[in-house]
């Protein structure tokens, strides 16, 4: 029998197992592996939520691991064998509030994925294990005699102290010149900000191929402060940043020369190619018992056209579509083998885009939920979704999306103006350089879903018939 869970993962990375699943990014595999086994070298990952960045570091991590499997699986051919190095792979999250506090995660934290406890438990001393422990009771501390040790930096300075010393006793117990440390999802970190300041040329000095240099210019600094400076001032230890950004500089602000070791291994990871898609619809077709499953021309397109190159929709929409044929079959309204074509993915969005219907599948069902809840009633404010999808992704002036949705300057500027500040579907902000008001979805996965429900037609979100 079929599992869709077995060929299709919607709701989780692919890590140890599915490895079968994982397709593209050849080169900029290869690429990365190159740049991080550089001695001294950091690495950034970056780009939309739903790309696959998890999925791909964690295959990088396991090259690096003397794991190549994955590398013989696809055809990689690297410029030459790294050795095994030890990895270690710390998930960042919300309730971290800085940079101390992700170290204290860091060095105490037992996690099914490599961490420091488990790969170095030698380097845990009684003395050393009552120490992190004393720090973690203290991290917790919101009095002002510890708001004035982090506002004096004496906190920050202790936590380093203690995670450079355990960095040095790990070399010399277990004889490595280097541990890299995975820090996935960064950006999730809580940001504290501070006073604006001068930063270069706004993180584009980070970039990969650089871009024409611009003056220094004042903004806030609202990243996790600090992640530069640690870079630079840990011995022993190999960090490579994963997280949703549009550039460099919205994960690492805080040190000017940060640049030097980040050369040459920042990646912004890109949507999957067509040919990839394809690629991942043949394996699946293999995964299932032979002749049970297929996916005619229609279904395949689809997916492509309307997954803007981002992995999570294929993923999505193949398992809620053989989901529902499964119970089709269980009800006697349709027999094995199972062909899907765009009846099925029609069928399939108007299930993920139903209110509450997908909870069991999406990442995050409330998506679906505040677009309904946001146009609702509301033709102008769904004609103008409608009208940012068919745009590009990124930044968009007011004015094309007034010509594309056909509407008045006024009723498009007020459903703009509600979408941004009253459900926060969109972002907005005033261009700089021509002091235009521009838009941009919130969520890269949001505007998914609006690519979704335009294709199944006008009043899909906003109630009424369907095309």
């Amino acid at each position: 029998m079929i599992d869709p869970s077995d060929l299709f993962l919607p709701k989780a990375a692919i890590r140890n197992s599915h490895l079968e699943l994982f397709e593209g990014r050849k080169k900029l595999i290869s690429s990365a592996v190159e740049a991080i086994s550089v001695a001294g070298a950091a690495m950034v990952l970056y780009g939309d939520r739903g790309v696959g960045k998890t999925s791909l570091a964690w295959q990088i991590m396991r090259i690096l691991q003397g794991d190549l499997s994955i590398a013989r699986s696809l055809g990689i051919r690297l410029a030459f064998t790294p050795p095994p190095r030890k990895c270690v792979w710390l998930q960042c999250n919300r309730s971290m509030r800085d940079i101390e506090d992700m170290l204290i995660s860091l060095m105490l934290s037992r996690t099914e994925a490599p961490c420091l406890r488990d790969l170095f438990p030698d380097a845990y001393s009684s003395n050393r294990d009552r120490r992190l422990k004393d720090l973690r009771v203290r991290n917790l501390r919101s009095d002002p005699e510890a708001e004035a040790e982090r506002k004096s930096g004496a906190w920050a300075f202790e936590v380093r102290e203690a995670f450079n010393e355990l960095l040095l006793q790990i070399r010399r117990l277990y004889r490595l010149p280097e541990i890299i440390i995975f820090l996935d999802e960064f950006d999730t970190m809580s940001r504290r900000l501070s006073e604006p300041s001068i930063v270069q040329n706004d993180g584009d000095d980070l970039l990969p191929h650089g871009s024409s240099s611009r003056p220094p210019r004042q903004r806030p600094t609202t990243g996790p402060l600090g992640l530069g400076d640690l870079i630079k001032t840990s011995e022993g230890a190999r960090f490579v940043i994963i997280g949703v950004a549009d550039d460099i500089g919205e994960l690492i602000i805080d040190h000017p020369s940060i640049n030097r070791k980040l050369a040459n291994s920042t990646f912004k990871i890109p949507g999957l190619l067509p040919e990839d898609f394809e690629r991942m619809f043949d394996k699946t077709e293999s995964l299932a018992p032979p002749g049970y499953l297929s996916f005619e021309r229609g279904f395949r397109d689809l997916v492509i056209e309307q997954s803007d190159g981002i992995p999570w929709l294929f993923h999505l929409i193949g398992h809620v579509g053989v989901l529902q044929c499964l119970h089709d079959v269980n009800e006697d309204k349709r027999r094995f083998p199972l062909s899907l074509g765009r009846e099925e993915f029609d069928r399939a969005v108007d299930d993920v885009l139903s209110p509450g219907a997908a909870a069991g599948v999406t990442d995050d069902p409330y998506r679906s939920d505040n677009l309904s809840k946001a146009c609702r009633g509301s033709s102008s404010r769904e004609t103008v979704l409608y009208s940012l999808a068919r745009s590009p992704s990124g930044w968009v002036p007011e004015e094309p999306i007034r010509k594309e949705s056909s509407l008045s300057e006024r009723a498009a500027r007020d459903a703009l103006k509600r979408l941004s500040e009253e459900f926060g579907i969109l972002q907005s902000r005033i261009d700089p350089r021509s002091s235009r008001m521009e838009y941009r979805f919130a969520d890269p996965i949001m505007r998914l879903f609006v690519r979704l429900a335009a294709h199944r037609g006008k009043g899909t979100l906003a109630g009424g018939s369907r095309a």
